[in-house]
């Protein structure tokens, strides 16, 4: 499913740590963080998103890029979004 969004970005391995670069995934001042850093982050770290996008997400009770990620309405759209590709 993330094939076509993480193939654009670079991986590399420092010690035990996984390292991405997040390139176009996320605003600019947030493409040197972590996976983890970025889930604790505000929507608007996400590329295309705005600070007025995450305060109108605030109110649907979205305050963070995880929230995003876990919003059951969000991963309702995407398994319908994978299942239209299976019937391509």
């Amino acid at each position: 499913m993330f094939g076509s969004i993480l193939g654009h970005a670079n991986t590399g391995l420092t010690g035990r740590e996984h390292v991405v670069q997040f390139g176009k995934l996320v605003d600019k001042a947030w493409e040197d963080k972590t996976a983890a850093e970025i889930l604790k982050a505000p929507p608007s770290a996400l590329e295309g998103l705005s600070d007025r996008h995450a305060e109108a997400l605030k109110e649907l009770g979205i305050k963070t890029v995880g929230d995003l990620g876990k919003w059951k309405y969000a991963n309702r759209a995407a398994a319908l979004v994978a299942l239209a590709e299976l019937d391509k």
